[in-house]
């Protein structure tokens, strides 16, 4: 939705921790946009969200874990007669759970393994906006590489 004026403001902010054992981040967005000429809320404007990882290191098996979480409002600024409706205004929470193994020294240095479950508990959620239907449901990944140096 295109407007002649706008007036958008907010905060975001993140915030980092590493160190050995254990590394941890935070992130949290609280974005607003009104027509600058009637005062209605913007359409197009994301939800507020928070975003937090929690893992653990193990340095002697070469192993790193953790947890991702995404914390979605339900997205209620909207003008009346918008064409965004039912789900796409519901928030949502989804979790995601990783392992990697990454050998540092010896035969296998260079190869990393990976896997990750997404959307761990199978939530039914759609991304503001997305016109394409809900987001897929509980997803596992797995990957293998090497990194050669030359």
């Amino acid at each position: 939705m295109n407007v002649g004026a706008a007036k958008l403001y907010g905060v975001e902010l993140e915030g980092n921790y590493d160190s050995e054992r254990f590394f941890t981040s935070v992130a949290a967005s609280l974005i607003r946009g009104e027509n600058a000429q009637t005062g209605a809320w913007l359409p197009n404007i994301a939800p507020d969200e928070v975003s937090l990882t929690i893992g653990g290191k193990l340095p002697e098996q070469y192993l790193r874990f953790g947890w991702d979480a995404r914390f979605a409002a339900a997205q209620t600024r909207v003008p009346v007669g918008t064409t965004t409706s039912g789900l796409r205004y519901q928030g949502f929470n989804k979790h995601d759970v990783f392992v990697s193994w990454k050998p540092q020294e010896g035969m296998l240095k260079g190869l990393e393994a990976t896997a990750r479950v997404e959307n761990l508990f199978n939530q039914q959620y759609q991304e503001y906006l997305d016109a394409t239907g809900p987001a897929k449901g509980r997803t596992f990944k797995a990957s293998l590489g090497y990194t050669i140096k030359f």
